[in-house]
């Protein structure tokens, strides 16, 4: 197991300071501007990115809507009351979870899973999920996107903060629990697993830049949240940042964005100061994709129907 070491660390202080000197003050951030897509919503949450067409949850009544990305025309995926708790999209259809059961757009792929789905991803065969039940075990699954048997590629994993997939490995962080947690990774098509980062405290998103998993652990015991990252094959774990940072994130190749207190940033692959992208920091970002040149988010709002999906092109 990889021993943590700290790099381009922002203390809390340097934090606050970043905040208060107006650096994160949209106004004054990089000249990017954003839009509210859609507004209306009953406090959306999880997000994703489909061809022509964003996804998301709306927890305030357990519906899977969408909006076209041209002109933001809505449609109710699934209705209210529906319980959509994860979500994720591919170039052609979305999925999402109900409770212990996994469905697509065009079909049910798998039911009575006794357990919790906590999170999805899709790759272009197969939709994969991690799961845990009342005693707090949990599994990594796989299901052909057509439908049939259900895989288990892992089990015994105490699961949480997000999954995701490459071209040949399924990676997922576990919460400490008797013992350390760590980032973890299995091959799809099942196999040894493998440790490639320790994790000490809960695991709040996890994300793939292409070449690094990057993930958010919660505060404890006075310190601030921290983001890590760690080459995908394994190597030194690098702490990128530090602060109030959310449950969310999003990587690829030109960053990793997250919400800083409240607001959208953008933190270097190498490290550095965030760097802030004009949202809003009065409402407060909730959840986070990416499309082509695009960074989609979420904003649960502060009435019933005051949430928004906004949209930043770069």
């Amino acid at each position: 197991m990889t021993m943590k070491s700290s790099f381009h660390f922002l203390p809390p202080a340097a934090l606050v300071m970043l905040l208060a000197s107006g650096c994160c003050d949209p106004g004054v951030s990089d000249g990017t501007e954003n839009k509210a897509l859609v507004q209306g919503q009953a406090r959306p949450g999880a997000i994703a990115v489909g061809a022509s067409t964003i996804y998301w949850i709306n927890e305030g009544d357990g519906s899977v809507q969408s909006a076209a990305k041209a002109d933001g025309r809505t449609r109710v995926v699934a209705p209210p009351g529906a319980g959509a708790v994860a979500l994720a999209a591919d170039e052609t259809a979305v999925y999402w979870a109900t409770g212990d059961s996994l469905q697509s757009s065009t079909s049910a792929l798998a039911t009575d899973q006794h357990g919790l789905v906590q999170a999805i991803a899709v790759d272009e065969a197969s939709v994969y999920w991690s799961i845990v039940g009342a005693d707090g075990n949990g599994s990594i699954l796989r299901v052909a996107k057509s439908g049939g048997a259900v895989e288990t590629l892992a089990s015994g994993q105490h699961v949480l903060g997000g999954l995701a997939v490459d071209a040949g490995f399924v990676y997922w962080a576990t919460a400490p629990a008797e013992t350390t947690g760590a980032v973890r990774r299995v091959p799809k098509s099942g196999g040894l697993v493998i440790d490639l980062a320790p994790v000490d405290a809960a695991p709040l998103a996890l994300a793939l830049d292409g070449e690094g998993v990057d993930w958010i652990e919660d505060a404890r015991a006075g310190m601030p949240a921290h983001l890590f990252r760690v080459p995908t094959g394994g190597g030194e774990v690098a702490t990128l940042a530090s602060g109030d940072l959310g449950r969310t994130l999003a990587a690829d190749a030109s960053g990793i964005y997250v919400s800083l207190a409240g607001e959208l940033a953008r933190v270097a692959l190498e490290g550095g100061q965030p760097a802030a992208l004009g949202a809003d920091g009065a409402d407060p970002v909730n959840r986070i994709a990416l499309g082509d040149s695009t960074v989609y988010w979420t904003v649960r709002g502060y009435g019933e129907l005051d949430g928004k999906v906004m949209e930043l092109l770069q």
